[in-house]
């Protein structure tokens, strides 16, 4: 599968988030996605959306045990919903673009 559309940093679209501010996503060796965000890592499987038979990854979801992540690529931009456990659970949906050299 074909990751690179999901790969780089991605930047919170809104400044003043409380929330996750950066994720980083990076292919490893075995096929998984290296996800890093805040103070946390995790990994997880790509997989397509657009079509059934697509070969371009472009969604993953992801959980570590405190915060789980499930997010996809629309026009672009990069959708994350971000669950959380603790006090208060929280859930929030972000918007993140890529950032270029």
């Amino acid at each position: 599968m074909n990751v690179a559309p999901l790969l780089g940093t991605w930047i919170n679209t809104n400044a003043n988030s409380r929330g996750i501010t950066r994720i980083e996503i990076s292919a490893q060796d075995d096929g998984l996605l290296r996800i890093a965000a805040q103070d946390w890592e995790a990994t997880s499987l790509p997989f397509a959306l657009d079509r059934f038979d697509s070969t371009e990854g472009m969604a993953f979801s992801t959980d570590t045990g405190k915060v789980r992540l499930q997010a996809n690529i629309k026009g672009g931009v990069l959708v994350v919903a971000a669950m959380t456990a603790g006090e208060p659970n929280t859930w929030v949906r972000e918007f993140y673009y890529r950032r270029t050299a």
